[in-house]
């Protein structure tokens, strides 16, 4: 995916955080606004930066309080027989009012014969977690590319990724 995409991309998400930072904090405190936010995780891109195919799954654990316990893990479908996403997995949750920080983790694994292999995207191979700000409007991005470093290793993966709060 070329860097031109990447940026629509990020700017369409970011556009949508906006007005979502507009409306959505009244809808979930009920008309009480400031009483809840709401964390959203997307994952922008993911490549192996090959030919080869794989089968890959996406994982996206939220911590919604930050004591160190991931209260919102979910996975995506599985993406078959691909090389290369773009958006394809997203989660979101309420944040707790009186909660100043959050966490998560993104995770991808590619599935041979139905076993779940984790895909490092990192050059040590590790899953960083992540901490993110309860603030409305708070966001950052992170990218990663762990496919220079084990070019011919399918386990290896770029990936991108955001999260805001509305």
């Amino acid at each position: 995916m070329s860097k031109k995409m990447m940026v629509y991309i990020a700017v369409a998400i970011l556009v949508a955080a906006g007005l979502g930072a507009a409306f959505l904090p009244g809808v979930l405190s009920n008309g009480q606004q400031g009483d809840i936010n709401a964390v959203q995780v997307y994952i922008t891109s993911w490549d192996t930066n090959g030919t080869t195919p794989v089968d890959v799954v996406f994982k996206i654990s939220i911590d919604l309080n930050g004591d160190g316990s991931y209260d919102f893990p979910k996975e995506s479908a599985v993406f078959g027989n691909t090389t290369i996403e773009s958006a394809p997995f997203k989660l979101g949750g309420p944040l707790p009012a009186g909660s100043m920080h959050f966490s998560f983790e993104v995770e991808a694994f590619r599935i041979v014969d139905n076993i779940w292999l984790p895909m490092h995207y990192t050059a040590n191979q590790t899953t960083p977690q992540v901490w993110g700000d309860n603030q409305v409007g708070a966001g950052q991005t992170w990218s990663y590319d762990a496919t220079n470093a084990y070019p011919e290793d399918l386990n290896f993966c770029r990936i991108s990724f955001l999260y805001f709060v509305a």
